[in-house]
């Protein structure tokens, strides 16, 4: 009987251990498959609608505060740019993230590490529009109304990855940092939200995970380094 508790005791120890363990192994797992270019295993532990309405939140406004503090200049009247800051920038983030926050923009991200030049066009759009929300990229209102007199998104999307395509966005490696991956740093944020911080092409990056179920994990928010 005795054999039998203490048996009982080292399995709920081992649950327990195993409970608290599993987002570090997950982590560690993310980052093997990252560095071996496994983007399916990555994708299956990303919840993509959360995802996306995380980095929606985080670009939009910084977007729309920065057409409208060009739109207001008397630069941008005297050029004529007459604009909807908000559905213009709506629209913009709307299809840049849904396109490229996805299974197939994250094998870009993954196959062609350090490599910005060969990201798909989906990918690069976003990147220039996190871009110019850190001020990495400049828009001024020449620029500005030259993306507004687009007749349709086609066109916009054109122009505005012609004007992303003369910075270091689209061409090369990122010139901020290595491109490696830092060693991520984790800890839990609650008992069923696990928060990973690390470093990718030279950018700060935070991830947030939450608990499936009793040991499976699925990230949903990604903080841009805005």
């Amino acid at each position: 009987m005795k054999k039998l508790f203490a048996l009982l005791i080292v399995l709920l120890l081992l649950v327990i251990g195993w409970f608290f363990a599993s987002p570090y192994y997950r982590v560690y797992q993310l980052k093997n498959a990252y560095d071996s270019h496994n983007a399916s295993v990555i994708a299956d532990h990303i919840d993509f609608a959360s995802v996306q309405r995380d980095i929606k939140s985080q670009l939009t406004p910084v977007l729309v505060t920065k057409v409208q503090s060009l739109t207001q200049s008397p630069l941008a009247r005297l050029v004529g740019v007459h604009v909807d800051e908000n559905a213009m920038v709506q629209k913009l983030v709307t299809q840049a993230v849904d396109n490229a926050v996805t299974p197939e923009g994250v094998a870009s991200i993954i196959t062609t590490q350090g490599n910005v030049a060969s990201l798909n066009n989906d990918v690069k759009l976003l990147g220039g529009l996190t871009a110019i929300a850190m001020d990495k990229i400049k828009l001024n209102p020449a620029t500005l109304a030259d993306l507004v007199t687009a007749k349709n998104t086609q066109e916009l999307n054109q122009k505005l990855m012609a004007q992303l395509k003369s910075s270091d966005v689209t061409k090369g490696n990122a010139s901020n940092g290595n491109s490696e991956t830092s060693k991520p740093t984790a800890s839990y944020c609650g008992i069923n939200c696990f928060k990973v911080t690390t470093q990718v092409q030279g950018y700060p990056l935070n991830v947030e995970m939450v608990r499936q179920g009793f040991s499976d994990w699925q990230i949903v928010k990604v903080k841009l380094p805005l």
